[in-house]
């Protein structure tokens, strides 16, 4: 029996073409500390469903930056 498991995390290449943001943006978002994410070496890996929570609320309240 194999098991699959999935995680919440994908790379900022990933996470900019599954939203539609730049990766530019993506980056600059992990710089400032806006969502949450996990480095390994020079690879970053963002919490993808918490980083859009986190991007809808404060899109909502027009304070992205």
């Amino acid at each position: 029996m194999t098991t699959t498991t999935t995680t919440p995390y994908c790379t900022l290449k990933e996470a900019a073409s599954r939203s539609g943001l730049s990766e530019y943006i993506w980056r600059q978002y992990v710089r400032q500390g806006i969502v949450p994410y996990i480095s390994s070496g020079i690879k970053y890996y963002v919490n993808y469903p918490a980083a859009l929570e986190i991007i809808n609320k404060r899109s909502q309240k027009n304070d992205l930056f």
